[in-house]
């Protein structure tokens, strides 16, 4: 049943898949628009999804957070990773005390605004 299951979750992912092998085989530009519509439909068929995608966000900030703390930690040669502790509960406050981050699944939309507020990246362009 184990296996079965993974193996509806992974087909009904394809679509996603598909398109993120096109890219990054250069056979098809991927829009970011459509990229993110439906990575956000297929993490709630794909959960794992949602890791991954939190953990591309996270490196993001770590490396482009450009705030004085930021570079205060530039400075000493570590990672500024108070960003990436904030955004999950920044975007998802009812989760503080049950975050999956199988559940980390925000549009495009909510992630710029969240990104441009946060001031984590001082001149952040969605």
């Amino acid at each position: 049943d184990l296996k079965h299951g993974v193996e509806r979750r992974v087909i009904s992912a394809l679509p996603f898949l598909k398109l993120c092998n096109e890219a990054w085989l250069g056979e098809s530009r991927l829009e970011s628009g459509i990229f993110f519509r439906t990575l956000n439909e297929t993490v709630a068929r794909l959960p794992v999804l949602g890791y991954l995608y939190f953990e591309a966000v996270s490196e993001y900030l770590m490396l482009y957070a450009d705030c004085a703390e930021a570079q205060r930690c530039l400075e000493r040669g570590e990672f500024y990773n108070v960003p990436y502790k904030r955004l999950a509960y920044g975007l998802y406050p009812e989760y503080k005390n049950n975050f999956r981050l199988t559940d980390f699944n925000p549009t495009l939309a909510v992630l710029a605004e969240y990104l441009q507020n946060s001031g984590f990246i001082q001149n952040f362009a969605a």
